[in-house]
């Protein structure tokens, strides 16, 4: 069976199941604990109307500093990825996030992942390390639409862990020469991105890049499979 065959036999399963009265959802009870049922044991049991996805969407305000795990679509958190393009659909909010990738977080030549985010003013700031696979939201950010830096995949997986650590930054001589060395491009992808997240600095008489740490208010991870 070619690739493509079974990712149409993967998603068609998926769409089934979903429609299926007997999905189950996540929900909040009275209690406020996170439970499973379907939409009519939900609605019978009296939890929560809002799907967990729903909740957590909720949760983001404005202006916030959102970071997505995931590679492609594997352990990309699609749920509330999902509630963030309805409320915004909905005149719900939130906007001008910071939103922050280091692996793909999307399918190129479809608008999931990341590019379900794709509308000018919810997406203020996009810091990634794979971009190619979110199209849509990279053409906001060739028509300056959004502020956009293009770092290095490997130094964005060791940023989180110092930020995490509440350490400044990485410090490293991946990127030098190239376009994300500050005497070059600094890494910004377009006119509108002009604060500066990489550094040149000499240490010991050698050139290294800093890339700045910055705040992250929100991780979503998928723990499910």
């Amino acid at each position: 069976q070619t690739f493509g065959a079974l990712e149409l036999a993967v998603d068609g399963s998926a769409a089934s199941t979903k429609d299926s009265a007997d999905a189950l959802y996540y929900w909040i009870d009275a209690s406020g604990n996170l439970v499973q049922a379907t939409k009519d044991q939900a609605a019978a049991l009296g939890y929560s109307t809002l799907a967990i996805g729903d909740h957590t969407a909720a949760l983001i305000k404005d202006g916030d500093t959102v970071a997505f795990s995931g590679f492609g679509l594997a352990c990309v958190n699609q749920e509330v990825i999902a509630a963030l393009e309805e409320r915004w659909l909905a005149g719900q909010g939130p906007r001008d996030l910071t939103i922050v990738n280091s692996s793909a977080v999307g399918a190129r030549g479809k608008r999931e992942g990341l590019g379900k985010l794709s509308y000018e003013g919810l997406v203020k700031r996009w810091i990634g390390g794979i971009m190619s696979a979110s199209p849509a939201l990279g053409q906001l950010a060739a028509d300056n639409k959004l502020e956009c830096y293009n770092l290095p995949q490997g130094v964005m997986t060791a940023l989180y862990r110092e930020i995490a650590a509440h350490r400044p930054g990485v410090v490293t001589k991946v990127g030098l020469g190239t376009f994300v060395d500050p005497r070059i491009e600094g890494a910004k992808v377009n006119d509108v991105t002009t604060e500066d997240l990489v550094s040149l600095i000499e240490l010991d008489g050698e050139e290294y890049l800093y890339y700045r740490g910055f705040p992250i208010d929100v991780g979503l991870i998928r723990g499910t499979y």
